[in-house]
């Protein structure tokens, strides 16, 4: 749900300027789920959202940089990131 919001720009601002939704899709992408849909549609949503300096500012102040290293360890989720 929120990667679709998050492609519409209104949404988008909503998202990238709330800490605790950047969080919880961090928290999506680096395993802090089993479902890889989520996993999935939380990349797509941060993908979104670092388009714009506030995103990528979010982002980093929500801890996502060592969150996102972290995913760089799963080459098996990776994959399925890459695949949408």
């Amino acid at each position: 749900m929120v990667h679709q919001l998050s492609k519409k720009e209104a949404s988008r601002h909503a998202v990238m300027n709330s800490p605790q939704m950047v969080a919880a899709l961090l928290r999506a992408v680096s395993g802090g789920t089993l479902d890889p849909e989520a996993a999935r549609s939380g990349a797509g949503a941060l993908h979104n959202i670092s388009h714009h300096r506030q995103g990528l500012l979010t982002i980093f102040k929500s801890g996502g940089i060592p969150a996102l290293v972290k995913m760089l360890r799963f080459p098996s989720l990776l994959t399925l990131l890459a695949y949408k």
